[in-house]
């Protein structure tokens, strides 16, 4: 049964239960209301081509699929030369927050086991009840994920629908960039999924032309109750499967277009053998309204209500599983007003409640849907007059909105979720403003789950009035507990880490929708902390060895916070200049990289400096302070665009570089002093015109080393220099698909370079199909490789940072959250072999084992045992075989079958087939001279498979006590014996018998040294060897 209809997300059945952590609440004053609409126009001016001044139709598509194609080169699998440092990159966070949830989905058989979907960070699966969460698409699908269903007629079957046209660059600003590809499948409850071929959009349209499909744009998906046929709706209309998803037929064909909002439904079943659709329509579309059908195959006009505007943009749906003749429709306009209907199918007739919706003034005391982008609709399982709407909050009414919300929000219709009732721009408990999802506990009428732009929250009683509760002033009615725990789907625009201790596990990250959040602990379960302030995170800094960080909300409002405590912090000062005006949404700013009181602040056209920030203490303003300490650079004024990127030198210190929103770049050399230092313009003739800079990258041992990136589509995106900006050289290589910029490269974001400890450097690309990197920078032809395909994936990149002391490399990702290695250039060393070099006596049947300097984890590359006589091959396999297990420093290799006797054999191992967590490789070992032995010489001391399989060896690896047991062997006594890899005796012990013809006895290893032993079993007439790992 369904109870509703979300913002993209109608049909799915959820539920989260398990561990919460809540959203911080501070004062009214101390948080900032977000802004999507000016958000979505400087991802506009950022993505554009800035000849058509378009976003590419469809780039999302082509992007991927440019980067996919082995003519790129540009994953590890075409690109076999390329060092990368996959495996290394971890998530970092953060775990106790989400990113906007749009699909929620629980098995109605066993209610642990749930799906949440993110709209750009993949679905998520819980088997304890959302206590901890695993990503089951994968990292290389598209993440953006906005509906899930189960088929109620074979529960192992769900599916999920992507593409989410609005909520990052919409339509009406130039075209969506969390584009789907269709409808995704899994027939093994949610473990696995594949994608339905017959929706793929890469074959049915031409990403070459530009020509859309509706399927980028599915946002609704039911299971009929009955037949169990699928209905999708999505910009076209509303399709229908009767074989699974592998053919479809249009039944509704709204004819809406690709610049209008989807076709949104709800089905209920009424009998054994009935059900009931109702949907609705864009005005957009010839088949424009309201429509309902009793088989989803024929749909039928409503006559529309009398209020009726003639447009509107969206239409959210909900039937009253109490009455399935009763149905709610609400409104979004074009004109940015709202209705709400009561419809009654048996009569019929329309109630209109519209003139009853929130109209509270204030800051945020007005139903808001943000242009339809946040709306929900919902009906309490057991009365259909008691509903639920959502918009930047969540409201309720008891009596359907007959009555409106009254001051003290303690009527029948109140406010409860969202923004805080106390109309402050404050969060309301556990919650987070910006509705999308909603639903009922199955069989429940009181439980309830809502998905927002912070994740998800969960009540026990959705009809609660609690009173007033402590630190606000009006009633605040439903309790929620939030439920994210490892929930990874946070949209980070930039990260901050403290650049030159080492060690130093702080991040510092601010969020679309989420504010800015830090931590000060490596793990990637560790609870995170919101900083004050609010509203939309952006650009943050924290200073070197100090509990002293700098961050900033939208417009450039930038907050310095003093203390370990985030929400009481020692000291709270805006610092930037209340005479700056017309910055960008998410406003730049730096600190100097020798004297940290300095800062660099642009605002518009404009350059400010202040030369000890930290002294400032005007207190708290959104608007700035008039700190006399603020002086504009005059010299540093542009007449076209805004500053929109800097990086300043640290060797030699105070080269200022700044790039602009126009294309431009510029340098000032001693940008620490005076109000009008000298100022040249270096930007490279070969720089796109008109082209938003989106990165400048100073190196930090040359200030004439710079990068610039390009973050538009469709132009050359990487710029290097090594004479500070006197000449230039395209360095963008195969991250354009075409040598002169065109076609279907991804928008590069941000380039870090990254001194390693050995001195020699990697350079990091932050890009909206991933990470990248490349050591070789070798103009037109530099060849980069994505990173981290398996973790990071292609979710875009917005941002690295990297700290050169210990090797930390810290990415943001706009779906994800946020990663890190310590990519620190050392290489991994073999330490010792087992057998070790030039052994003799070698069990045939042994494995062999490498104990490495360190932990390692597989590369790229195989493992090779030769005859010495001939150098035949005897076995070869890839370190990331199932041959091969890694635990911790020691790699053992499981020989498919046994050697021979009395035979010398070595062994080859490829560059790169292990590396350690920074991606340093394991050096090639080959020739007969490093890993080298020799076999047994007679039978009489190999192993037989009869005695082979009588040793019992338990636990292995072990850190503790190793059991040993020989089973049915029919002998009275036998020796364990242990070697280290240098053929030392290191432990002994008699197996006596215990029960029947077993012998049992065990080796104490808690003392020994981590690594690679030998067991060998000492009997009458044979000896047994076995490979022993103490972790």
């Amino acid at each position: 049964m369904k109870q509703h209809t979300t913002v993209y997300k109608i049909f799915a059945m959820l539920l989260i239960v398990g561990l919460g952590h809540t959203f911080a609440q501070t004062d009214k004053q101390l948080r900032r209301k977000e802004n999507r609409l000016e958000r979505l126009k400087m991802e506009q001016l950022m993505f554009r081509n800035p000849k058509t001044l378009t976003i590419p139709e469809q780039i999302r598509g082509k992007e991927l699929n440019y980067v996919y194609s082995s003519r790129a080169h540009l994953l590890p699998a075409f690109n076999r030369g390329a060092r990368t440092t996959a495996g290394s990159f971890k998530i970092r966070g953060p775990f106790n927050v989400g990113g906007r949830t749009r699909a929620m989905g629980i098995d109605t058989r066993n209610t642990d086991i749930l799906m949440i979907g993110g709209a750009s960070g993949g679905l998520y699966r819980s088997t304890n009840g959302g206590s901890s969460w695993t990503l089951v698409s994968n990292a290389q699908a598209n993440p953006s994920i906005t509906d899930i269903a189960q088929d109620p007629l074979n529960q192992d079957t769900w599916y999920y629908t992507t593409g989410e046209a609005i909520g990052t660059v919409s339509t009406n600003v130039g075209g969506a960039r969390y584009l789907g590809d269709g409808v995704y499948k899994s027939t093994d409850n949610g473990v696995t999924w594949s994608q339905l071929a017959s929706t793929d959009p890469a074959s049915q349209v031409d990403f070459a032309n530009g020509t859309r499909s509706e399927w980028q744009y599915c946002h609704d998906i039911a299971i009929d109750p009955i037949d169990g046929a699928v209905l999708v709706a999505n910009i076209k209309g509303i399709y229908r499967s009767t074989d699974g998803g592998t053919s479809w037929t249009l039944v509704l064909d709204a004819s809406a277009g690709f610049s209008n909002d989807m076709t949104h439904m709800d089905v209920l079943k009424t009998g054994t053998s009935t059900r009931v659709y109702f949907a609705g329509t864009h005005s957009g579309g010839t088949n424009k309204g309201f429509f309902t059908s009793s088989d989803g195959v024929t749909w039928n006009k409503i006559t529309d209500p009398t209020s009726m505007p003639s447009s509107w943009n969206r239409i959210e749906v909900a039937i009253a599983p109490s009455n399935s003749n009763t149905a709610w429709f609400f409104v979004s306009t074009t004109g940015g007003t709202y209705k709400l209907y009561k419809y009654n199918a048996t009569t019929p007739s329309w109630i209109d409640r519209s003139s009853n919706l929130p109209d509270l003034g204030g800051s945020v005391g007005n139903l808001n849907t943000q242009g339809s982008y946040d709306m929900i609709m919902a009906v309490k399982p057991d009365n259909e007059d008691y509903i639920f709407i959502g918009g930047t909050s969540l409201y309720r009414s008891s009596d359907g909105f007959a009555t409106k919300i009254n001051d003290n929000n303690d009527g029948n219709s109140q406010w409860i979720g969202g923004y805080s009732p106390d109309n402050n721009v404050n969060s309301y408990p556990n919650h987070h403003p910006d509705i999308h999802s909603f639903k009922f506990f199955p069989n429940s009428n009181l439980i309830a789950i809502c998905g927002h732009d912070g994740g998800v929250s969960k009540t026990t009683d959705i009809t609660t009035n609690n009173s007033v509760p402590s630190g606000f002033t009006k009633a605040h009615p439903v309790t929620w507990t939030t439920f994210n725990n490892g929930y990874y789907t946070t949209q980070p625009y930039s990260v901050a880490i403290d650049p030159t201790t080492s060690g130093d596990n702080r991040l510092l990250l601010g969020f679309q929708d989420n504010g800015n959040w830090s931590v000060n602990n490596a793990s990637s379960t560790a609870i995170w902390s919101e900083e004050i302030a609010g509203g939309d995170g952006c650009y943050g800094a924290i200073v070197a060895g100090e509990n002293t960080r700098y961050h900033s909300t939208q417009r450039g409002a930038v907050l310095r916070v003093t203390g370990a405590s985030t929400l009481n912090p020692t000291t709270r000062n805006h610092v930037h200049p209340s005479a700056a005006t017309d910055q960008l949404f998410v406003n730049p700013f730096i600190l100097d990289k020798n004297d940290q009181k300095i800062m660099y602040y642009p605002a518009g056209t404009k350059l400010w400096r202040h030369n000890d920030v930290a002294s400032i203490s005007t207190g708290f303003n959104f608007s700035g302070t008039n700190d006399a300490g603020w002086n504009e650079l005059t010299s540093a004024t542009i007449t076209s665009g805004k500053i929109s990127a800097l990086d300043v030198s640290k060797t030699t210190a105070n080269v200022l570089y700044y790039g602009t929103s126009a294309g431009q770049v510029f340098k000032i050399v001693d940008a620490s002093t005076g109000t009008a230092p000298t100022r040249t313009e270096i930007t490279g003739a070969s720089f796109p015109a008109n082209a938003f800079v989106s990165c400048v990258s100073v190196d930090e041992d040359d200030a004439n080393k710079v990068f610039v990136t390009f973050s538009n589509y469709e132009v050359i995106s990487v710029f290097y220099t090594t004479d500070g900006g006197t000449n230039w050289t395209n360095v963008s290589g195969n991250l354009e698909e075409n040598t002169d910029g065109s076609g279907n490269g991804p928008s590069i974001r941000w380039i870090v370079t990254h001194k390693l400890l050995t001195g020699s450097r990697i350079y990091y690309v932050g890009a909206s199909t991933g990470l990248y990197s490349t050591e070789t920078l070798n103009g037109g032809s530099t060849n980069w490789t994505q990173e981290s395909t398996d973790v990071i994936g292609n979710v875009p990149v917005s941002m690295i940072k990297s700290r050169s002391v210990d090797g930390l490399v810290a990415v943001a990702t706009h779906g994800k959250g946020a990663f890190s290695a310590n990519v620190t250039g050392t290489v991994l060393t073999a330490d010792s072999f087992n057998p070790a070099n030039g052994a003799t006596g070698v069990d045939i049947a042994a494995n062999l084992v490498i104990t490495f300097s360190e932990d390692a984890v597989a590369g790229t590359g195989n493992i090779t045992v030769k005859k010495n006589s001939d150098d035949s091959t005897v076995e070869s396999f890839g370190a990331t075989s199932s041959a091969v297990s890694i635990s911790g420093n020691t790699a053992t290799l499981n020989l498919l079958n046994n050697l021979e006797l009395n035979t010398q054999y070595y062994v080859e191992i490829d560059a790169g087939a292990f590396k350690n967590s920074s991606g340093g490789e394991l050096a090639a070992i080959s020739g007969k001279t490093t890993w080298s032995f020799t076999t047994v010489s007679s039978a009489v001391t190999s192993v037989s498979g009869t005695l082979q399989k009588a040793l019992k060896v338990f636990p292995n690896p072990t850190n503790q006590r190793l059991a040993v047991r020989l089973e049915k062997l029919n002998i009275d006594l036998a020796k364990a014996e242990l070697y280290d890899s240098k053929g030392k005796l290191v432990a002994e012990k008699l197996l006596k018998p215990v029960t029947g013809l077993d012998l049992e006895g065990g080796l104490d290893l808690s003392k020994l040294p981590k690594g690679a032993y030998v067991l060998k079993i000492v009997m009458p007439n044979d000896i047994l060897s076995r490979t022993v790992i103490k972790n």
